[in-house]
Order: C-alpha cells, then sequence, then structure tokens
C-alpha cells in the first residue's frame, strides 16, 4: 500500500505574520487556522469605535461553488463567533463537492469589518460522481485488463 503524504503551504515561524488558511478536514467539515498581529486587530477594532467588550472576533464563511467571487456573489454566507484567543476553529455542517472562501474580521452588532480573506477550499465529495457510478466505478484489476475482441 502506497504511503500518503500531505502537502501544507509553509506555516509562519514566528507570530504577527498575518495569514489565514482554510483547509478541508472531511466533506462535511472544513479546518481554518490564521496568525494576526495584535495591532492590525487594535486597529479595525478602532475603525468600529466601540467598547472593545462588544466586539466579537469571528468568521464569515462564503460557499463560492461555480462563481467569480467578488463578495456579494455567494450561494450562501454563515456567520461564527470564535473564541477571542483562538488561532484555529473547525466549521462543520458543510456541504460536500463545494468550494468555500473565509474571512476573519470582527463583528459589532449587525457589522462586520474583514481582516483577512482565505484562498478558496473544496470540500471532497461524500460519493464517486455520477459519470464514476455509471462507468461502474474504477476496478483497478479491471483497468490492468485488456479485453480480447474478435
Amino acid at each position: 500500500m502506497k504511503e500518503r503524504t500531505y502537502s501544507y503551504r509553509k506555516w509562519p515561524s514566528f507570530h504577527g505574520e498575518n495569514v489565514i488558511e482554510c483547509l478541508s478536514h472531511s466533506p462535511t467539515v472544513l479546518y481554518i487556522r490564521w496568525d494576526i498581529a495584535r495591532p492590525r486587530i487594535r486597529m479595525v477594532a478602532s475603525y468600529l469605535q466601540a467598547d472593545s467588550a462588544l466586539i466579537k472576533k469571528g468568521i464569515r464563511l462564503y460557499d463560492v461553488t461555480g462563481r467569480c467571487f467578488d463578495g456579494a456573489s455567494v450561494h450562501s454566507s454563515r456567520d461564527i463567533i470564535v473564541d477571542q484567543e483562538a488561532s484555529s476553529w473547525y466549521i462543520p455542517d458543510v456541504v460536500p463537492g463545494h468550494t468555500y472562501i473565509v474571512d476573519l474580521g470582527l463583528f459589532h452588532g449587525e457589522r462586520f469589518c474583514p481582516i483577512l480573506r482565505s484562498e478558496p477550499a473544496a470540500t471532497p465529495r461524500s460519493q464517486p460522481s455520477a459519470w464514476s457510478r455509471m462507468r461502474g466505478g474504477c476496478d483497478q484489476a479491471a483497468a490492468g485488463k485488456q479485453v480480447a475482441t474478435t
């Protein structure tokens, strides 16, 4: 059996790099991780002109499957408040075979101020595609055999 190897982008070796990454954990779960400098958070918080106790750190999840994302062209979006000290978060209940983009930002009431945006991440399908099922799937043993014709 061939051993699987996974390749992730190099993660910053120090804090304050201002980076976010959205990864598919399973067909229905995304894993988000980030590193953001405190000064950047304070700058955005000051823009909100609100009591810091009322400002919450959060994630806005966009379903951008088959779309050229411009911030508005989404199938749906979901807001998630995260722990203030968190630097990663699992997002359950996403749709298999869809593509997502995540913004990390600050919420004050109904207002959201994004700070970082991830690259798109696609969740794997939970079943083989219809095309694969029509062909009967990929039978590795049969794929290596030649079919005799008369």
